[in-house]
């Protein structure tokens, strides 16, 4: 049985998530949406569809990481796919030595040892992988490049809700997420943990 209290979880801020994809992924680029399923496979990664993830275990997809491969479910919806293929590339580059440890090295294998994972340890990894996808599949610098688009909605929002930016983040946020193909709660999310603020940008 693995001891979880052993295993030491690297506590990532943000400017340390971009600093590792910056090192690590150098072939972005800078259009939306962001396409992560090339990403992983100029990394090395296969990706290989294996219909029925969701309802068997919960997730969506899984990392392997003997034979680099990232499983996902086909059936999920496909901003959902983007979602899971980025944050299985969370795990690689912020995980990878926790993996190695835990050593579930297929997808058999992690199925059953799926219940006897803490909830916190789970909770923590979980939460900086959501974090990496976030900041791959939607850069603060391609969000703020997009705000101008809607400068016609911002002047009159700026003119009437001025100290609302909560109002004004949340206006921008299904557009946006429409633009980078990811969900409203990733964009939500970004757009608030940047403290980007729209009317300084049109």
């Amino acid at each position: 049985m693995i001891n979880f209290n052993k295993i030491i979880i690297p506590a990532y801020t943000n400017k340390d998530i971009e600093r590792i994809i910056s090192e690590k992924i150098t072939f972005i680029g800078d259009h939306q949406p962001i396409e992560v399923d090339l990403i992983a496979e100029k990394l090395g990664f296969d990706l290989i569809p294996l219909h029925g993830i969701k309802n068997i275990s919960s997730t969506d997809a899984y990392l392997s990481i003997d034979k680099n491969e990232i499983a996902f479910d086909p059936d999920v919806v496909p901003v959902r796919i983007r979602f899971s293929i980025a944050h299985e590339l969370g795990h690689y580059f912020l995980h990878y030595d926790i993996i190695k440890e835990i050593r579930f090295m297929n997808y058999d294998e992690w199925k059953s040892q799926l219940n006897n994972i803490p909830g916190w340890f789970w909770g923590k990894v979980e939460t900086q992988a959501n974090l990496f996808v976030g900041i791959l599949l939607a850069p603060k610098e391609l969000i703020i490049k997009c705000i101008p688009l809607f400068k016609d909605q911002l002047i009159l929002a700026k003119k009437h809700i001025p100290d609302d930016i909560d109002s004004v983040r949340e206006y921008l946020t299904v557009p946006l997420a429409r633009k980078f193909e990811v969900s409203d709660d990733v964009m939500r999310i970004r757009l608030s943990r940047e403290k980007i603020n729209p009317f300084h940008y049109i």
